[in-house]
């Protein structure tokens, strides 16, 4: 749950900064127990999260993933990324090229799990595509993918590289939300 505060600032920072309303509003507790709760069942060495917005996500894993778990975060507004590395502690970059190459570059080859909420259906198809190739390739076979956004459409992007597990909609956050829980194609399997 959010504290008072933590809700004064938020709504503080959307009306004085014009901040998109998706990053400034709250995430319900239904979307982030549905976005976390498998990954605390799987005990993951490993965790990425792209797009951590206001941290609410973030907040949650921090609490409860085990204390020896490698965790990187992406963000790319930069008041954020700042704030990330001095809180937690954690990697936090800002750009993403690619991936693969920042996972090599802090010494790591794959994960064993992505949690995104950035607009992927929203990207230009190319990039979409290369993203996603590049979150595919990140992931060890049966690695965890989830993914929330405010559109189904992203079922059709996500099929062709990931087995889609389970689909969540969450109607009370705002807006309302689809959380895609998918695992990485074994290594012999492929997407093509």
């Amino acid at each position: 749950m959010l504290s008072h505060i933590k809700k004064h600032q938020l709504l503080h920072r959307y009306f004085s900064e014009g901040l998109s309303l998706k990053h400034s509003v709250s995430h319900s507790t239904q979307l982030i127990k549905t976005v976390t709760d498998p990954i605390y069942r799987e005990l993951p060495g490993s965790i990425i999260e792209l797009g951590s917005g206001a941290g609410f996500i973030t907040d949650a894993l921090v609490e409860n993933v085990l204390q020896d778990t490698k965790v990187v975060l992406y963000e790319s507004k930069m008041e954020h990324s700042s704030e990330y590395r001095s809180r937690y502690g954690y990697p936090c970059f800002k750009t993403i090229k690619s991936l693969r190459s920042y996972l090599t570059s802090i010494h790591l080859t794959q994960v064993d799990c992505i949690i995104s909420g950035l607009p992927l259906q929203k990207f230009p198809a190319p990039l979409r595509e290369r993203f996603l190739d590049d979150i595919f390739s990140c992931l060890r076979p049966q690695g965890k993918f989830i993914a929330y956004s405010n559109s189904s459409r992203m079922k059709w992007h996500l099929i062709q590289r990931f087995d889609i597990e389970t689909i969540h909609y969450v109607p009370f956050n705002f807006p309302p939300t689809f959380i895609y829980h998918c695992s990485r194609l074994a290594s012999d399997d492929t997407w093509n």
